[in-house]
């Protein structure tokens, strides 16, 4: 039992981490990695490469909602750091059903710079516990936003609660 707790002592008492910046690029692109070390008796172990990643044009809805889930909940999100806008929450009760409408004012030239032509807008209300409880998703063409704030709204039927 000692003989196994002092070779990896001996393996993990003294290494490096190495890191280095790369230009992004997303082309989903496979790159080598080859690290070589001169001095004898020292071994190297890690990844064999990397994946650039791939346009979002290219993600299955699966990949695009787990994106979607790290910008809404993750305090520093893996991917991006996603643009905020002033949003306001009205709660409505047409039908005494209670809804919700989530209205943000968001500047078109904001958004062109970031996402180009089109833009997906989702909308994501949570309940007292922080879950999710609805989505709403929205396409529109940001060529289309001419005005000098854009008023993007969204609406959600939920069940009455905070």
């Amino acid at each position: 039992m000692y003989d196994n707790r002092e070779k990896v002592q001996n393996i993990t008492k003294a290494f490096y981490v190495l890191g280095y910046y790369i230009d992004e690029q997303r082309d989903g692109r496979y790159h080598k990695l080859k690290v070589k070390v001169k001095r004898k008796g020292c071994e190297v172990f890690g990844q064999q490469g990397y994946f650039n990643p791939k346009p979002y044009s290219e993600y299955t809805k699966m990949e695009k909602m787990l994106h979607l889930i790290d910008l809404a909940l993750s305090e520093k999100p893996l991917l991006q750091d996603p643009p905020h806008f002033p949003l306001i929450a009205l709660p409505l009760a047409p039908n005494k059903k209670a809804t919700c409408v989530a209205i943000a004012k968001i500047n078109p030239e904001e958004i062109k710079n970031i996402y180009g032509a089109r833009m997906e807008a989702v909308t994501l209300f949570f309940d007292k516990d922080n879950n999710i409880a609805d989505i709403q998703k929205g396409l529109t063409r940001t060529t289309r936003l001419a005005y000098e704030n854009v008023y993007f709204y969204s609406f959600s039927t939920l069940p009455p609660g905070d």
